[in-house]
């Protein structure tokens, strides 16, 4: 597994207040809680087409790429 603090996920925003570049949130992984940033929101995936537009947010039930800075580092698979 990758070992980074930085990384690139996709992820289904289940809140109703928009996710923007910037946005904390705490980031569960498998035990722990680990503080977190987005730093970028890529792209959002049109379910009509699956294809994905580039976005500067994502909204409830979007599902998109984001880039996310966590606190510390974290393990992933690639």
């Amino acid at each position: 597994p990758c070992v980074e603090r930085q990384f690139e996920a996709n992820l289904v925003w289940m809140v109703e207040d928009t996710l923007t570049q910037g946005r904390n949130f705490l980031l569960k992984h498998t035990t722990q809680q680990v503080n977190a940033r987005v730093t970028s929101v890529e792209s959002r995936l049109n379910i009509t087409t699956m294809e994905h537009s580039p976005a500067s947010y994502l909204g409830l039930n979007d599902i998109g790429v984001v880039r996310v800075e966590a606190s510390r580092p974290i393990l992933f698979d690639d």
